[in-house]
Formats: structure tokens, sequence, C-alpha cells
């Protein structure tokens, strides 16, 4: 049976352990063919820990218009019903080009991830960060980039 490459996009903490999972076969059926990061450390990482046949990106669409992940592939072929994805991907990758005939199932929804900006406790940098984010609320600014970007309803500071 052929595996199912999978790409994983980010490496970070949640990457490097479901890359973990990938790599030692935790994951019957399925092995990781490429990763993508955008942060240099990142990638000198997998290049220092992953198999030396996983491609390395730092641009998420120059890993999936690689052909090394099957994803989004599989399900355009037929050979799967449907793909995990995040959803900010998603909603760049179907509805347009190769995938133009695939959607996003509305209101799906697998998880809830939140996220933040973390510092270490008593760092000075929180306040200014605070303060540069809530000048972001206020002026517009944050909420013309979720619209931009059609993301608005997953914007917290506008719930």
């Amino acid at each position: 049976m052929n595996k199912v490459r999978f790409g994983m996009i980010g490496v970070g903490n949640m990457g490097t352990s479901h890359c973990g999972w990938l790599v030692n076969n935790r994951i019957e059926g399925a092995c990781l063919s490429a990763v993508c990061d955008i942060d240099e450390g990142r990638r000198n990482w997998a290049k220092e820990n992953l198999p030396a046949d996983v491609k390395i990106y730092d641009n998420y669409l120059d890993l999936l218009d690689s052909g090394e992940v099957d994803a989004l592939l599989e399900v355009k072929a037929g050979g799967a019903d449907a793909c995990v994805l995040d959803f900010v991907l998603a909603g760049a990758m179907v509805g347009q080009g190769d995938y133009s005939d695939l959607m996003v199932i509305p209101d799906l929804e697998l998880s809830v991830e939140e996220y933040g900006i973390g510092f270490r406790q008593g760092s000075d940098l929180t306040a200014a960060v605070n303060q540069a984010m809530q000048e972001l609320i206020d002026d517009g600014t944050l909420n013309e980039l979720a619209v931009k970007y059609e993301l608005a309803d997953l914007l917290l500071a506008n719930q």
C-alpha cells in the first residue's frame, strides 16, 4: 500500500510534534514528505532533525504546488472524500485554480484554536505590545486586515 504523503505547514511546537508522529510511523499509511516554515531557525531544525528525503520550503504555496503532498490531490483525484486543513489555508486553496471544484464545509468545527502573544512574566514588552494592539483595534486597522483576508468573524476583538 502506498503511504499518503503529508506536508507540515509550520514546524513550531505543534508542527514538530506532528512531524514526530509521521516520521516515527505512528500514523498507519502516512508519511512526512515536506515541511514549510517562514522562520529560518525552524527550517534549520527541520534540516537537522528530519529525514533527508523530507523537502523543506519557506513558502507554503511552493509546498502545495510541489506535488510532494497528497491531501488535496487525493480529494481532487477521488481517492479521498475529504481532508483536514487549517481554516485559513483551506480558504486560500479551495475554490480556485486546480481546486476550483472543492469547497470548505461551512460550520464544521473540529477544534478551536486561539492564538496570543506570549512574554516572560514581568517583560517590559507586554505593555508596549498591548498598547499597539489596542491602537490597531481602536483605529480599525486590525478589523480592516481581518476583513481584507475574510477573517473578521474569527477576530476575537470583534466578539
